[in-house]
């Protein structure tokens, strides 16, 4: 006599239960790899953004200066005049990109990402790069400004981490 079995056997939920595991245990790693490219993603596109935010705040500054001067690389802040110029330049210590006129105490231009930054000139046209970190991520932002009021071409050093400039008709230079 024959009888109807219903039901499933032990080695029949083992078998469904082994390929559940190796199932959801794929789309694990997909999804682990998935969170990292994102936060990957993420961390370059904060990068990008901060240096660039950055580049325009050095572009406002610089765009009426009627004078631009690429200082040498040993300048000391501590000893800058700033009656009638600002300055800009990175700070290695803060890993900042600073503003010194004579408001009172250098202001930051940046956030603490940035690595380095360097002043070039090409007749009255100041390029500029300024590298930063975070993380495992760096990126160089290449960018350059066309001074308006510029009487003639930037002065100074070839290559420089520090820039002094004047306004027009401004004593404070910022």
């Amino acid at each position: 006599m024959i009888r109807n079995q219903k039901g499933i056997t032990l080695i029949e939920i083992l078998i469904v239960s082994g390929a559940m595991v190796i199932v959801l245990a794929g789309i694990y790693y997909f999804y682990l790899s998935g969170q990292k490219i994102f936060h990957s993603g993420a961390g370059q596109v904060e990068l990008h953004d901060s240096l660039r935010l950055t580049a325009e705040k050095i572009s406002r500054k610089l765009r009426f200066a009627e004078s631009v001067t690429l200082l040498p690389g040993g300048w000391d802040p501590e000893n800058a005049p700033t009656d009638d110029y600002s300055y800009i330049y990175y700070d290695g210590a803060s890993r900042r990109v600073m503003l010194l006129d004579s408001s009172g105490p250098p202001q930051p231009l940046s956030g603490d990402n940035v690595s380095a930054i360097n002043f070039t000139a090409e007749g009255r046209i100041l390029l500029f790069a300024i590298e930063g970190e975070s993380g495992s991520e760096s990126f160089t932002l290449d960018t350059s400004v066309r001074p308006l009021n510029l009487s003639g071409p930037i002065s100074g050093a070839d290559s420089s981490p520090v820039l002094r400039y004047s306004l027009p008709g401004d004593s404070t230079g910022g």
